[in-house]
């Protein structure tokens, strides 16, 4: 759902957070737990909703199904929040491209071929998730 600004109210009332204008948000409830998932765009708007939920431990992640990078996180008070769709790599992340040479089955010929591959993996140095904010 879009975010207006009564929504943005109302989810203030509910969670008391304090989610950026520009990003979407949607709210999953399964028994007494409650889910936010967040679309954030750019590290800016990522960096900004991790602000909101102070105390977060966030576990980020990049996707290659989607080409995008996620960031889970469990707040203090128990919301489980899910930034996700951010195209850009976080600054500490640096990408490692490599080819390789692999045996697959062509599926015209179905034949078995020797082809090359590039493998894309990002190193993100340490684990400080606190300080990436």
């Amino acid at each position: 759902m879009k975010l207006t600004q009564n929504v943005r109210d109302a989810l203030y009332r509910l969670l008391g957070h304090d989610v950026p204008m520009d990003v979407d948000v949607s709210l999953t409830g399964k028994g007494k737990y409650v889910s936010v998932d967040i679309q954030a765009r750019t590290q800016d708007a990522v960096r900004r909703v991790r602000v909101a939920f102070p105390g977060t431990l966030w576990v980020k992640r990049y996707v290659s199904s989607c080409e995008w990078w996620s960031y889970q996180g469990i707040s203090p008070d128990g919301l489980h929040i899910d930034i996700y769709a951010c195209r850009e790599a976080p600054p500490t992340c640096r990408a490692r491209e490599y080819t390789i040479e692999v045996e697959e089955d062509v599926p015209l010929t179905y034949e078995r071929r020797r082809v090359t591959k590039t493998i894309v993996e990002w190193d993100c140095g340490p684990e400080d998730e606190e300080s990436a904010s």
